[in-house]
């Protein structure tokens, strides 16, 4: 492999690296600055927050952290809108848990558009706690259904029914 090559695959690495750090930061930072600032404002914690208030001391484990709809301009990722859904799997007093909930500072915590949810309305993560069999913790602070997601799919969803 010639040097120009070789140069040229670490460029694409790093780009690609450097998507993934930034859509990282996006799903942190949820709905933004000033969005989590309004919600601190009305008393209110985010999911990150209340999931690690429930759990034990570093316990959570994210999964699915990357998921959300990005924005780009000429190949360039410019933004990320991250999924409104936080889960993972955690330890309450010592005993495993899959545990997940919505962030009023996405979107009010609307479902997104994404194939595949990640909890709250039969998602990833009543899956992984149905397979590993082990309880559920589901943390509710959603608005509620979102009707562009309706329109999309053609039909609401129902919690335990899957598929139409």
């Amino acid at each position: 492999m010639t040097e120009a090559a070789s140069a040229g695959g670490q460029g694409a690495w790093a780009q690609a690296l450097g998507e993934l750090a930034q859509r990282r930061e996006a799903a942190k930072a949820l709905g933004g600055a000033a969005a989590v600032d309004k919600h601190h404002a009305q008393g209110r914690l985010t999911i990150r927050e209340r999931i690690e208030a429930l759990v034990d001391t570093d316990s959570f484990n994210e999964v699915g952290t990357l998921t959300g709809a990005g924005r780009y301009e000429g190949g360039q990722l410019t933004g990320v809108t991250p999924a409104p859904y936080v889960m993972g799997l955690a330890h309450i007093e010592g005993r495993p848990v899959a545990i997940g909930g919505e962030d009023f500072t996405v979107r009010g915590g609307t479902s997104w558009s994404g194939d595949r949810k990640k909890g709250g309305q039969g998602g990833f993560v009543e899956d992984l706690a149905h397979h590993y069999r082990m309880p559920l913790v589901n943390l509710i602070d959603g608005a509620g259904g979102s009707v562009t997601s309706i329109t999309r799919r053609g039909h609401s969803v129902f919690p335990g029914v899957h598929g139409f």
